[in-house]
């Protein structure tokens, strides 16, 4: 299914003069940039222009298909018709190419709208155009236009006959890549018509069929294939074709965000069926990023990040993923009913976690009027009847779960989904004394929940099988050079005899006595490089073996560092409940705070895939997610912060950190009044080469004029003065209007 373009906030009025006309139209897509824009006002050139007005068009038409207001609608047919009328201007010779090209927009927006007689009328009359005068790709896209529109309007048999003929075309083209992706779009129309159990066969048939090209569209074949064992319960397979998705993509260099968020998105769905959520997590994260910068639709960014906060309240990080989701919703407001019901689905995910019940039951009755209310996909609706009927299961409100858990509702899920379900089912059943359907339905999860266990045993070994034939087709590629070398050096031997057969045949025993002998020293040096090769492997086997253990090694020291931290951490909070000194209770909690700062640098170690640096940017985050919660801030006091993409060994990271957590506790507990509103400031940036430059501010009460920093004794300045002179740097304060902290330091590592 395609991912639709984001749903815009507001109507945008703009006017442009073209050619003698003024026209004005409205504008609705926010994600265009500013440049784009301006397109149509300000560029002289008239190609430019047209370009500008159907990529508006198709982002309306976009919108249209997935919300079907008319305005959309309207929209898309002005901007086309705003730009054929600059095409029927044009005086060059590709006068003809511009109209057929806005022609065939057009009749796509009227398939989409419902008029498909005209629609394809349109799009055929143009592909008649681009086949011939020679434009291949442009009637090749026209067909896979009509095979969209076909499959939107659920006519098989039209969308079959479109991709024969795109098959067809991109044989005699030699279009490798819109081949595979046409036999692709054939296969999904073959599982989809009620043959998914085909889906493998097909695929693992075309996968075999151009493995051996570069064809970039391959990718997708191994994702369906990923996809439908995931949907199976079959999560060893499915992990190896997902990851053969990602080793294809690399291999051909086609690294676009759209096919890496598609991919990174099943392999942090696997990885959550398979219970590991940390790499879960890191895979969601990667998703949202790809997302993020593709500008990809809002509800596709909402509904990724639902996963990511059901895997970080798996590793009791409920805190972290409100926060995560407030930070979201600030930055995305919810646009249309669908990412509203998501932001309740999320908050009422975090609220349960934190045994906030009120709290949580209110946004997940929020959360299904919402989804009800508005036109939503039936898996989307499924999951919403599944967490609040499970919420008021969990509450042992059996009689309310019972009106959102029926098994109709759950027969598009895959194995996992069952498995849920059938648990659900019998507790209900259970709770309302009705043993025959109690015991059903819990038979039915054991069986599921054994079938899925056993393929999460089988997890390590799927992962090693994986590279072993990574390793094997490595091999396999140096084997068969090695092979090509030894027939080519053949080859020339043998033109070598015939010339000097040719030359005489007194000379026959000579070049037979050298063939003879240069045979034998190759056999021999054959032999000698086949030992080599294999004691090489060997070695490389072994040295494999050893940086994997010392890479889990340090991970495991990583993981026991943060966790002694965290015990010193109780220690203190404990030690605090019995402390009646105020002082001396501000100071345990102080070091409270810089235990903890220091123990996230361990937790990121360990949970990344560097085991020596550290993503500042993440980890300030995280820090300041736990101190607004140390000091109950709520939104009180807020953070704006400015953060470059910098990572720092962890040597320098621990000292940064203790920086930070003194400035900004500092901050927190003197830049504001009790109930002052205040902003925490935060910037760091890469100043020049190796220089970075950190600084926080406040807009609190500051200091009194003449008060002098160098002369002030206290832990907090002393540490960070000895902090700043361990990192090499220069320590700088000003209060104007607040406080400023500014530390200037090089990168050693």
């Amino acid at each position: 299914m395609p991912i639709y373009l984001n749903v815009i906030r507001k109507i945008l009025f703009f006017a442009t003069a073209i050619f003698f006309c003024q026209v004005s139209f409205a504008q609705t897509l926010s994600q265009l940039t500013k440049q784009e824009r301006l397109d149509v006002l300000l560029s002289k050139d008239d190609t430019s222009k047209i370009r500008a007005l159907n990529k508006l068009a198709k982002a309306h038409n976009y919108l249209f298909i997935q919300y079907k207001h008319p305005e959309h609608r309207d929209s898309t047919f002005l901007a086309y018709n705003l730009a054929m009328k600059i095409a029927n201007a044009y005086k060059t010779a590709d006068k003809n190419y511009w109209q057929m090209t806005v022609l065939s927009g057009i009749g796509e927006a009227e398939c989409y709208a419902g008029d498909t007689v005209n629609g394809r009328k349109k799009i055929f009359k143009a592909i008649g155009f681009f086949s011939s005068n020679n434009f291949i790709d442009d009637e090749l896209n026209c067909w896979g236009v009509l095979n969209k529109t076909a499959e939107y309007h659920g006519n098989a048999k039209d969308q079959l006959s479109y991709l024969k003929a795109l098959q067809s075309r991109a044989l005699r083209y030699k279009k490798i890549n819109m081949l595979i992706k046409t036999k692709e779009w054939m296969i999904d129309l073959i599982a989809n018509s009620g043959k998914l159990d085909t889906l493998p066969k097909l695929y693992l048939s075309l996968i075999k069929e151009y493995k051996h090209t570069s064809a970039a569209e391959l990718d997708y074949a191994y994702v369906q294939l990923a996809r439908y064992y995931r949907y199976k319960g079959n999560l060893s397979n499915a992990l190896y074709y997902a990851l053969a998705s990602r080793d294809w993509m690399i291999k051909t260099n086609d690294t676009t965000n759209r096919k890496k968020s598609f991919i990174y998105g099943e392999l942090a769905e696997i990885y959550q069926f398979l219970g590991n959520s940390a790499k879960s997590i890191f895979w969601y994260k990667k998703t949202i990023e790809v997302r993020r910068k593709e500008k990809l639709s809002q509800v596709s960014i909402y509904r990724t990040t639902g996963f990511l906060v059901q895997e970080h309240i798996k590793l009791k990080q409920a805190t972290e993923a409100l926060a995560y989701i407030t930070n979201l919703a600030r930055e995305f407001p919810p646009i249309g009913g669908d990412n509203e019901a998501n932001l309740f689905q999320m908050k009422a995910y975090c609220y349960e976690a934190l045994g906030k019940v009120k709290l949580a039951e209110d946004a997940y009755i929020n959360m299904i009027k919402r989804y009800r209310a508005f036109p939503t996909h039936p898996v989307v609706l499924q999951i919403a009847n599944y967490d609040i009927g499970k919420f008021y299961v969990n509450q042992k409100q059996f009689k309310k779960a019972s009106l959102y858990i029926s098994e109709k509702d759950f027969v598009q899920g895959g194995a996992a989904e069952m498995k849920d379900y059938h648990y659900l089912q019998y507790k209900i059943d259970s709770a309302n004394k009705n043993y025959p359907s109690a015991l059903y339905h819990l038979n039915t999860f054991k069986n599921i929940s054994d079938s899925i266990f056993n393929v999460t045993k089988s997890k390590q070994i799927a992962e090693l099988e994986i590279k072993y034939a990574t390793k094997q087709k490595e091999n396999d590629i140096r084997i068969l050079k090695k092979d090509q070398q030894i027939q080519n050096e053949n080859i020339k031997r043998a033109n070598l005899t015939r010339n000097w057969i040719l030359s005489g045949v007194f000379l026959l025993f000579l070049v037979i006595g050298l063939l003879y002998n240069s045979f034998s020293i190759n056999q021999k040096k054959s032999k000698e490089i086949d030992l080599k090769n294999a004691s090489l492997s060997l070695l490389i086997a072994e040295k494999d073996d050893l940086l994997q253990d010392k890479e889990w090694l340090l991970k495991e020291i990583h993981h026991r560092v943060k966790n002694n931290l965290q015990i010193i951490t109780s220690l203190l909070h404990s030690q605090s409940i019995y402390i009646n000194n105020d002082e001396a209770l501000v100071a345990i909690q102080n070091s409270e705070n810089r235990v903890h700062a220091i123990a996230l640098i361990h937790q990121k170690l360990y949970q990344s895939e560097s085991l020596e640096l550290i993503s500042i940017p993440a980890y300030i985050e995280e820090l300041i997610g736990y101190l607004k919660g140390s000091y109950s801030l709520d939104n009180r006091i807020t953070f704006e912060k400015h953060l470059e993409s910098i990572d720092l060994h962890v040597a320098q990271a621990v000292t940064l950190g203790l920086i930070l957590n003194e400035a900004i506790t500092n901050a927190i507990k003197y830049a504001y009044g009790p109930d002052e509103i205040g902003v925490i400031y935060i910037k760091i940036i890469k100043s020049n080469d190796n220089f970075y430059e950190l600084t926080i501010a406040d807009n609190g009460t500051g200091f009194s004029p003449g008060f002098d920093f160098n002369k002030v004794e206290s832990l907090g300045l002393n540490l960070m003065r000895g902090l700043c002179k361990q990192l090499g740097g220069s320590l700088e304060f000003s209060s104007n209007q607040g406080c400023t902290i500014n530390i200037t330091f090089k990168r050693d590592f």
